[in-house]
């Protein structure tokens, strides 16, 4: 989920919540449950009219309720990544569908980072 606001013609501001289940197996095959949440905080800035080359950035906040290591951060005692993203975003100046497509680049500090890509639909009012 996420709500963003146009603070200006080509510059929003957002915040967004995400949370995911995980299920994984341990060494004795017993079934684990992590529990994933995160909260995005960034800005995106617009170029074009209908269609639109968005660039953005910002902080995302991260929670594991597990005992989980990703590129040797412990997750579960929470984390502040930084993130960048590039896409594109279908979207008229009068409202209504509102669609893009976005590759992201999650950084972890001195531990790497991690592409992904995300899909945005919803609707502009």
């Amino acid at each position: 989920m996420n709500y963003e606001r146009m603070i200006s013609e080509k510059l929003s501001v957002r915040v967004g919540y995400g949370g995911l289940t995980v299920e994984g197996a341990d060494e004795l095959s017993l079934v684990e449950e992590y529990k994933v949440t995160a909260i995005p905080i960034g800005v995106n800035y617009f170029m074009g009219g209908n269609h639109n080359l968005v660039i953005g950035g910002g902080i995302d906040l991260i929670k594991v309720e597990a005992d989980v290591e990703l590129l040797g951060l412990n997750l579960s005692e929470g984390l502040t990544a930084f993130y960048t993203s590039f896409g594109y975003r279908y979207q008229k100046d009068t409202g209504g569908l509102v669609f893009g497509l976005n590759g992201y680049y999650i950084m972890f500090g001195d531990a790497g980072g991690v592409p992904t890509v995300g899909i945005d639909i919803g609707w502009a009012f």
